[in-house]
Parts: structure tokens; C-alpha cells; sequence
């Protein structure tokens, strides 16, 4: 048996085990408001035996499936709190993402895990989504077709299961169970899709305005503002024009002196296909690949509504709220 991943006002998603043939991404209809950090509290803890993929805990698996959607949201982004003894429950204000016996107090099924979210009906607007892992399955981390389980059936894979139930979150739902043949993530039956695919990642960008990456900035605009990015070909510009960050149609992010003309740095990321540079509303500046991984940052989370600045002088500043510098690049004075 493969199995299938579940969505509750409150809406369920779920997700099974096996996959028809995967046509269009489905929204459900409820989104979060505009401007949105959408904590999700990770409550799964440490594994009993190593994982495949060199993860250190559950939790961790669960971070990397919230950041891989993170580059393609607009306006809103996720977040990660970690706090195993935090209560769970619909209307406890909490969006908990957790191992369960149960879908509060009903069986699972043949699903393997199901998200419920609560909105409100009146405006659609999103206020609270918790995610459940059934803990009776055999679970694992890895990457690449499906798995066999020592024991019988199948070894899932939770970065995967993941990815699926964080689009329920954001609400997408199961595009094969509406007429749809496509390529997804979020088709309701796991199969060997490992990745976000286009048809999930244009269904998050129909939610939440526009296309994924942000329009071309003005040549002479020297700032990335919190929530903005920089697809392949795209830069800023210090004001007096000489300095300038490109982040390269071949994935490397490099800072030019542009009168004369020499590299001054760079990220060291060629050849990883240009996705974006992403100024994250957490403050964290991040390169990531067209397939959603992180190969770059600037290592400065927990700085909300921080901007990236080129300035005149040649340096290259990230700049809290608070207009004091996080993290800087030395260029030439």
C-alpha cells in the first residue's frame, strides 16, 4: 500500500500512499493575509536511528521542506519555532506540525498524514493550520524513487510528505482528484516526486499574487527590500552607479565595481541554475537554486524587515529595522 496525504473550516488535506498520473495546481480557496509570517511550530523531536539523508532530527527534515516553498512565495513567508512541549489543537493559536495517534480523536485511514486549518469564512483569511504525521507508519528521510521498508510496504519519506502537507497550508489542494493530470507534489497519492514542480509552485504564485519571481528592478535602485528578490540577470545598483550586485544567469551572485570593472566578490554558486537571491522577510539574504535549494546566505535570521543596500562607498550592507548594520561586504571606499 502506498500512501495518501489529507486537508479541514476546519478543512483536511491528506495525503496517501501510490500515484495516478500526475494537469493544474488547485487552490482551496483560504489564503493568510497579506504580509504574513506563518510560523509553523515543529513538535517531532529526534529519530530513533540515523536518518538516510544525514538529517540531524525530524525537525530538521520539516525546516528544509518549509524553506524549499519559501522562494516562491510573495508577501508571506514561513517561519520555524521549535517547541516540543507546546499543547496542540485547533483554536489554541498554534500552527503545530507533530506526530500523532490519531486526526484529533478520528483515524488517519489510509492517509499518512493530514492537514487541518481553520479560517474564517467571511474574508477566507487563513488563522491556523496544524499538521499531523501518522506515527504508526515506517518513516524515513531520503531522496530518489520510493523505498521499500525492511518490514513490508513502504519506507516513507518525510521531507517529501512534507512539502505536500506545507502546500496545504498555503492552501493548495489535490489537483488529480479535480480532473487534473499533472506533474506535483501535490497530487494526493506520494509517489516519486521528491521536488516542488512548476505546477506547485504556480499554484502558490496564484494565491499569493503574481509570478514567482519579482519584476526587474530599475537600473539605478541601490535597495532589496524585505520579501523582495533577484531572479537570473537581475541587480542593484549603488546610486552613483559604480557598484553593482548581479545575481548571474549561471547561479553565482557577484558584487562588481563597474568602473573598474572587476569582480570584487562573489558567492561561489556557478553552475547550480539561477532560481533567486531572496532578501527574506526574516533577514536572512539567500541564494537559492531553480529547485528550491539553499547554496548561499548571509547567515542573519531573526532580523525582520532587514534590506540589502549598495552603497556609494563600495560596500554592500544588510541593514536591520533599526538601521544598524547585520552583516556588510567590504568593497572600496
Amino acid at each position: 500500500m502506498k500512501g495518501r496525504i489529507a486537508t479541514v473550516a476546519a478543512v483536511a488535506g491528506a495525503m496517501l500512499l501510490a500515484s495516478p498520473p500526475g494537469r493544474a495546481f488547485y487552490a482551496s480557496g483560504p489564503r493568510w493575509p497579506a504580509g504574513s509570517n506563518i510560523v509553523m511550530n515543529l513538535q517531532q523531536g529526534a529519530p530513533s536511528a540515523s536518518l538516510i539523508d544525514g538529517s540531524a532530527d525530524w525537525d530538521a527534515v520539516t525546516e528544509g521542506a518549509l524553506a524549499a516553498w519559501n522562494p516562491f512565495l510573495n508577501g508571506v513567508s514561513f517561519r520555524v519555532a521549535k517547541n516540543a512541549a507546546s499543547s496542540t489543537g485547533l483554536r489554541n493559536n498554534v500552527n503545530n506540525v507533530f506526530w500523532a495517534d490519531d486526526v484529533y480523536g478520528q483515524s488517519f485511514g489510509d492517509a499518512i498524514a493530514v492537514t487541518q486549518w481553520l479560517y474564517y469564512t467571511e474574508s477566507n483569511r487563513m488563522a491556523e493550520a496544524d499538521v499531523m504525521f501518522d506515527r504508526k507508519r515506517n518513516w524515513n528521510s531520503y531522496r530518489g524513487n520510493l523505498r521499500a521498508a525492511s518490514g513490508g510496504g513502504t519506507l516513507i519519506d518525510l521531507r517529501r510528505t512534507a512539502l505536500h502537507e506545507f502546500g496545504h497550508v498555503l492552501g493548495l489542494t489535490h489537483p488529480n482528484e479535480h480532473g487534473q493530470t499533472v506533474t506535483a507534489i501535490m497530487n494526493s497519492r506520494v509517489s516519486n516526486i521528491d521536488t516542488l514542480q512548476a505546477d506547485d509552485t504556480n499554484g502558490v504564485a496564484s494565491i499569493y499574487g503574481g509570478s514567482a519571481a519579482a519584476p526587474t528592478p530599475p537600473p539605478s535602485r541601490d535597495t532589496l527590500a524585505s520579501g523582495t528578490r533577484l531572479s537570473g540577470g537581475q541587480s542593484i545598483t549603488s546610486s552613483n552607479g559604480r557598484y553593482r550586485l548581479l545575481y548571474q544567469n549561471d547561479g553565482n551572485l557577484v558584487f562588481y565595481d563597474d568602473v573598474d570593472k572587476v569582480a570584487l566578490w562573489s558567492s561561489g554558486t556557478t553552475g547550480t541554475a539561477a532560481g533567486q537571491a531572496l532578501m527574506q522577510a526574516d533577514g536572512n539574504f539567500v541564494v537559492y537554486t531553480a529547485q528550491g535549494a539553499a547554496v548561499w546566505a548571509s547567515g542573519t535570521p531573526g532580523n525582520d524587515n532587514a534590506r540589502l543596500v549598495v552603497q556609494n562607498d563600495g560596500n554592500l550592507v544588510l541593514y536591520r529595522a533599526d538601521n544598524q548594520p547585520a552583516w556588510e561586504l567590504g568593497g572600496r571606499r
